[in-house]
């Protein structure tokens, strides 16, 4: 039971939903974002056009946690993507994701071998859209922007493997434990938690270092033109590794977008991403600022070490 003791002073009251509670649990609770929704909101269809009736008078459950609160797919350690909200199967039959497996009332209902996995599948990936649409969020109309949908240049792509591709480069290796550390890996060079940081002491005279420590990593500095080098060679028409242009001929100005990248094999999991920040590209005539973000699998060699293998690098400008 609550109530506003003080009818002057704004009062907002929030809860915490499960998908929150989950998120303060596991260490990934990050406040990022504030929309508000009018999706609790009755409108009297007899009010005139432009107002509203008072909602003094009129009674309001309770805020609580619902299925579709949890948009965004997450996955654990592992990679296999944690119980997601559950959907709608095209035959009514509810389903969900557990341990990358396709669900039913605690059952398995498809695995990689069964038909209908990559139907259920796809269905699974699609409800974080529907998730998304669902919180009725409210948004102001842009004056300047004429359209209001999102369209590609390419919806579809297909990248043929073999020995020569798409995983070519200097960095490819036979085994897991051949493959460089995150805490070695120029991928996360520039990720503060992995910079070359040797203790310091402080004092009026300024800072000292504590001892003599070596700087382990194979590549310190890891620029826009090392990246183009290893992904496009010294010939541009005859590319490293295959890539593909993908233009957004239909956005919003601010280019507001959610990348989600999944790997539907043994089972439903989702692949890691490295926010590897913005860099300056200078090989035109004005410099160009571009965000990296490699796409790959974190894997456990026999040492104990976690390893990154880079499938996927996309350049966004």
């Amino acid at each position: 039971m609550a109530a506003i003791l003080d009818n002057k002073t704004r009062v907002m009251d929030v809860v915490v939903t499960s998908e929150g509670k989950r998120q303060i649990g596991s260490g990934d609770f990050k406040i990022a974002y504030a929309t508000f929704t009018d999706r609790h909101t009755y409108y009297d269809k007899s009010s005139i056009s432009g107002s509203y009736d008072s909602a003094t008078s009129r009674p309001f459950l309770e805020a609580t946690s619902l299925a579709f609160d949890q948009i965004t797919v997450e996955s654990d350690d592992n990679g296999a993507v944690i119980p997601f909200a559950t959907i709608v199967a095209n035959d009514g039959t509810r389903v969900n994701a557990v341990g990358g497996n396709i669900t039913s009332n605690g059952e398995i209902l498809a695995q990689a071998s069964t038909p209908r996995y990559g139907e259920l599948s796809t269905l699974l990936i699609q409800s974080s859209l529907e998730n998304f649409k669902k919180q009725m969020i409210i948004a102001s109309r842009d004056p300047l922007d004429e359209s209001e949908t999102f369209e590609l240049s390419v919806n579809d792509l297909t990248f043929n493997y073999g020995n020569r591709g798409p995983l070519v480069g200097p960095d490819i290796v036979s085994t897991v434990d051949q493959a460089d550390s995150v805490f070695t890996d120029k991928r996360f060079s520039n990720a503060p938690n992995f910079m070359f940081m040797p203790p310091v002491a402080k004092s009026n005279a300024g800072e000292s270092v504590l001892g003599q420590y070596t700087d382990i990593r194979k590549s310190p500095s890891y620029t826009y033109n090392d990246i183009m080098k290893e992904l496009v060679g010294k010939v541009p028409d005859q590319p490293i590794c295959p890539n593909t242009m993908i233009e957004f001929v239909e956005t919003t100005l601010s280019n507001d977008i959610c990348i989600q990248a999944f790997e539907i094999g043994q089972n439903l999991k989702k692949l890691d991403m490295v926010d590897f920040g913005y860099v300056t590209d200078t090989s035109g005539p004005t410099p160009i600022i571009k965000r990296i973000i490699f796409l790959g699998k974190i894997y456990v060699d026999r040492f104990g070490a976690s390893n990154f293998a880079n499938i996927f690098t996309l350049v966004l400008e």
